[in-house]
């Protein structure tokens, strides 16, 4: 069975997404129609402007649609208020962004521990699962080093331990390389698809690089708020 044939991860029908009011008024996704298979790796694709960083925020629980169903894992979460996206994103889903957004003052350890801190994970579990998370990207002699003491690969490989440490089953990525000089992007990358095979994740990502998304498994382009290929 492909991973088409099953009940999909995602499931978007006529998605809407407006910003401001009146002549001010912008649509930015018009009428967006989306499946995502479980384990996939899809890559948002398109010029700025053309929806899919809105797209991805939606799919996040960061933002809400304007009009439109969007179902994760069969779970209708277009509408939640924000506590309750809060804990769609600790239950289900994993952030792994261009500029790391890892905190300056915290070690690469404390930095992992924060999403289990925040879903209320007794502390030395919460070390061990961090210990944990950061040894499965090969930082496990980098614990104690604040992100000003890593490299920016190091630094993105932090951050996927921080993504991976609630055990999410979709991983979300805003141009995970971009930041990163082309051989670091790569080794990122195959860690992404080493962890995918490990775990099974699905993972969905927004890029600009045609390697990066030659490496997804499907590309989802889009143009003017509107899936063009």
């Amino acid at each position: 069975m492909s991973v088409l044939d099953q009940e999909p991860v995602i499931k978007i029908r006529d998605l809407i997404k407006t910003y401001g009011e009146g002549t001010a008024e912008v649509q930015v996704l018009k009428g967006v129609d989306i499946d995502v298979g479980r384990h996939e790796i899809v890559a948002l694709c398109g010029p700025s402007g053309s929806g899919k960083s809105t797209l991805l925020n939606i799919i996040g629980c960061l933002d809400k649609p304007s009009s439109g169903t969007y179902l994760l894992e069969g779970e209708d979460v277009a509408n939640y208020d924000r506590g309750a996206q809060a804990n769609v994103r600790l239950r289900k889903l994993g952030f792994v962004f261009q500029s790391f957004h890892l905190l300056s003052d915290q070690t690469a350890i404390e930095n992992v521990m924060l999403p289990l801190q925040y879903a209320g994970v007794p502390v030395k579990e919460r070390q061990g699962r961090a210990a944990e998370a950061l040894a499965r990207v090969e930082l496990q002699d980098r614990m104690d080093h604040r992100p000003n003491q890593l490299s920016g690969g190091q630094k993105q490989r932090v951050a996927i331990a921080r993504s991976l440490v609630t055990e999410p089953s979709l991983l979300l990525a805003d141009e995970p390389t971009g930041a990163l000089d082309s051989r670091t992007g790569k080794s990122v990358l195959q860690l992404l698809e080493q962890l995918h095979e490990e775990r099974g994740l699905t993972v969905v990502m927004v890029t600009h690089d045609v390697e990066v998304a030659a490496w997804a498994h499907r590309r989802i382009a889009l143009l003017d708020g509107k899936i063009s290929a």
